[in-house]
């Protein structure tokens, strides 16, 4: 059972929310959140192993973009990202058909720009920027924090796509459709 947070009601409203056409974004680790509670079909790679087999505590890592979709327009094809013990995403085998689109993703050159990265090759290959469908709507998950302390000017867009591409793909009227009729 949950002591602080939304609680069981606030998973099930999210998971509502979602499944009916809205669009939530995840920042860093609450990623972990959104496959543990929300059913995306992800398993974090790196959870749980040995700091001598996987340790990154605060680097600047390389990132592959997707450029043709909607969340990586505007982005250059490569860039770096803040990673803070966050984690590399891989599509899990489930039962659950939920459409999952990696829209950047660590590639396999050498991943390490700027800090510290023991066990680099777990990370190559796996998702950091994840749409996963679920419903009428979709999960975004940003499996690093894009606004770092408002230091990683570089990933901002990514959010910002973010915030952009849910209402304009959801189809669902806004708040602002019924300023008129008050």
């Amino acid at each position: 059972m949950f002591r602080y947070g939304i609680g069981a009601p606030g998973i099930h409203n999210l998971l509502r929310f979602v499944e009916e056409g809205g669009t939530l974004i995840t920042l860093g680790n609450t990623a972990a959140f959104a496959i543990e509670h929300l059913g995306a079909p992800l398993v974090n790679v790196v959870r749980g192993q040995s700091e001598e087999a996987f340790y990154c505590p605060g680097s600047i890592l390389r990132l592959a973009i997707d450029v043709t979709h909607p969340l990586g327009y505007g982005m250059p094809r490569e860039a770096d990202a803040m990673f803070v013990a966050n984690g590399g995403y891989r599509t899990a085998r489930t039962r659950r058909n939920a459409d999952v689109r990696v829209v950047a993703r660590y590639p396999d050159a050498p991943l390490l720009r700027s800090g510290w990265l023991v066990g680099e090759e777990r990370l190559r290959g796996t998702g950091a920027v994840m749409e996963v469908s679920s419903g009428k709507g979709r999960i975004i998950l940003h499996t690093f924090r894009v606004q770092h302390r408002s230091q990683t000017e570089g990933t901002f867009r990514l959010l910002f796509n973010s915030i952009f591409y849910g209402p304009a793909v959801s189809g669902l009227d806004t708040p602002f459709s019924t300023l008129d009729a008050h």
